[in-house]
């Protein structure tokens, strides 16, 4: 008997460990309300605890106290899971930023690293920021759509503030300041008033929610500068662009008839804190010069332990003159 027993109790513990563990449930973030129920005050406080979670608590003591400051924090309908570094998986967390204005002019915090951004994200913020509407729009504006993942902005300007959530889709002036906020840079340059666009040609983006997936972590490991004209040539870029990624978004349409793609990537990086962006494109008599700017970390800059592929891509009317490209790198000072 006793015999059968112990052949009953390791039959029973071998189907246990065969047995494989249970998924994980599916992430819920309710942080975001929604509809009637919705709450300014709790909005403000997961969009200010997740920046200081992302950012740390040297970044998040300057944003604070900062005059102009500006959070912004972007939930995940459908997050992915993704592994850590020791093995484990936890759900994709939402995507944060902020930007401050200082004496040297507007700091965000670009893939976790604070740097200064260019003169024309800083004066469009500060067109913005100056519009009445501004401070008068409705906290939660609503939608029909079925999204409720939530875009919010905290913005605190002279004395004042205003907080939004967005569930449809940036709307208004708070949608505008937030989408730059969040890509810390002007995504469309269709809405900035034309006295105040660099000289050169008009450049389009595609929109944040499609460049999040190759701004950092594209497969593109060599550097290059790419001028795009075909479908077919676009159609094996974005392969590239997004073969990291478990679930990417569909291909985005371009009308090649109209547009073209400028494609810079600075290849394989060791670190977080690198980035590449396309400043803007001078329609010269013969050519186009396509301006770029590579930014490193500097070495009191701290940075995510992964290795990174940066890449920018802004659409350009199509031309028949040649392309040349001007290149400068930078590094980041950090205190």
């Amino acid at each position: 008997m006793k015999t059968l027993a112990l052949l009953l109790s390791t039959a029973a513990l071998t189907a246990c460990a065969a047995t494989p563990p249970p998924p994980p449930p599916p992430f819920v973030d309710e942080r975001v309300a929604a509809g009637p129920g919705y709450d300014a005050a709790e909005a403000r406080a997961s969009a200010e605890a997740d920046v200081r979670a992302a950012f740390g608590e040297t970044a998040w003591r300057e944003i604070a106290a900062a005059p102009s400051a500006i959070v912004v924090r972007q939930g995940v309908s459908l997050p992915r899971m993704i592994q850590q570094p020791d093995g484990s998986w936890e759900p994709e967390g939402p995507r944060v930023n902020a930007a401050i204005r200082t004496a040297q002019g507007w700091i965000g915090w670009p893939g976790g690293v604070r740097s200064l951004l260019s003169p024309e994200t800083g004066r469009e913020l500060d067109r913005l920021l100056t519009i009445p509407s501004l401070w008068s729009e409705p906290a939660f504006p609503g939608g029909s759509c079925t999204d409720w993942a939530g875009l919010t902005s905290v913005i605190r300007h002279r004395g004042r503030e205003q907080i939004n959530t967005h569930v449809c889709g940036a709307a208004g002036v708070s949608g505008q300041i937030a989408q730059i906020v969040l890509g810390s840079r002007i995504v469309d340059w269709a809405a900035v008033p034309p006295a105040n666009l660099p000289a050169g040609i008009t450049l389009m983006r595609f929109p944040e929610q499609i460049e999040q997936y190759f701004r950092y972590s594209s497969a593109l490991h060599d550097p290059a500068n790419l001028v795009v004209t075909t479908p077919v040539e676009w159609e094996g870029i974005w392969r590239r662009l997004v073969a990291r990624q478990g679930n990417p978004p569909p291909q985005p349409a371009v009308d090649f008839s109209r547009e073209m793609l400028l494609v810079a990537a600075m290849g394989g990086q060791p670190s977080g804190g690198y980035a590449i962006h396309i400043d803007r494109v001078l329609n010269n008599e013969t050519f186009l010069e396509v301006l770029v700017t590579r930014t490193s970390p500097g070495p009191r800059c701290g940075a995510t332990a992964a290795i990174t592929n940066p890449v920018d891509i802004v659409r350009a009317p199509i031309s028949m003159k040649p392309v040349r490209w001007s290149v400068r790198d930078v590094e980041t000072v950090c205190p």
